[in-house]
């Protein structure tokens, strides 16, 4: 791989900065309280010594996600155009690779770092959608204890050249190349992944609860007095589903 490919791979996958997944083709696995390096990267698109990160970061932010969607049966694998067909049809930006046991991690990247707990709920609510409710995420964690190393994932494109863990689009196998130009392409905003989750753009609603819908933020003391409003605004746009976007505003701290 080149350096170019490596440097575009590595940016996407933004994380915890002081552990690796380590997974070695006889099946070992462990983690190592060491920084991921760009060497490590290359060693993965390389097939030589596959990586693993932890989206959630010590400030308990993400750059990226992850829907995991496990194979359970031997033999069994995700019909990943199936699942494409789904992601397509809601408008998510989400990339559908197969993972190295024939199941599919569907990816999310972010061009900010967002509060863990309202990423993961967005894909809690997107597994649901698509028929996967129950499903694992990444983050699984919303915050970090001290010294906690959270969960991390295996990446997708382990020696990219001949690689089992691609991404699927338009019927076909994407390449390295390929899978770098789409990730990127659909690299997503606050403002996006929320207006996709609760279904609007919420140009409906009042310009202060459009503000701190889509990019969060409010005067000090007003917490509560914003959470009721949004509540009242969620009900009028959708009265079955209150309760799973509420928690989700109310998980996100920078509101």
């Amino acid at each position: 791989v080149t350096d170019a490919q490596v440097e575009r791979f590595a940016a996407l996958y933004k994380g915890l900065d002081r552990v690796r997944g380590v997974w070695k083709k006889t099946g070992y696995m462990e983690t190592v309280k060491e920084k991921p390096t760009l060497d490590n990267f290359r060693d993965h698109l390389d097939g030589d010594v596959g990586i693993g990160i932890v989206p959630i970061d010590d400030d308990g932010m993400v750059y990226w996600g992850a829907i995991d969607i496990d194979a359970h049966d031997e033999g069994e694998s995700i019909p990943l155009q199936d699942v494409l067909l789904k992601v397509e049809g809601y408008g998510y930006p989400l990339v559908v690779c197969q993972s190295k046991s024939q199941g599919a991690h569907l990816y999310l990247f972010l061009s900010e770092r967002l509060p863990a707990a309202l990423v993961q709920g967005v894909l809690k609510t997107w597994a649901a959608n698509i028929g996967y409710p129950g499903v694992e995420v990444f983050p699984k964690q919303k915050k970090l204890a001290k010294g906690q190393v959270g969960n991390w994932i295996n990446l997708p494109y382990f020696d990219a050249e001949s690689t089992v863990r691609y991404a699927w689009y338009n019927g076909k196998q994407l390449t390295i190349d390929e899978f770098l130009d789409l990730a990127e392409s659909r690299i997503s905003d606050r403002a996006k992944i929320m207006g996709l989750t609760f279904g609007t753009d919420h140009q409906d609603a009042p310009p202060c609860l459009q503000h701190i819908l889509t990019k969060g933020g409010v005067t000090p003391g007003s917490r509560n007095n914003a959470l009721f409003n949004i509540a009242v605004y969620l009900k009028k746009i959708d009265p079955s589903n209150i309760e799973e976007p509420l928690m989700q505003i109310n998980y996100d701290k920078t509101i």
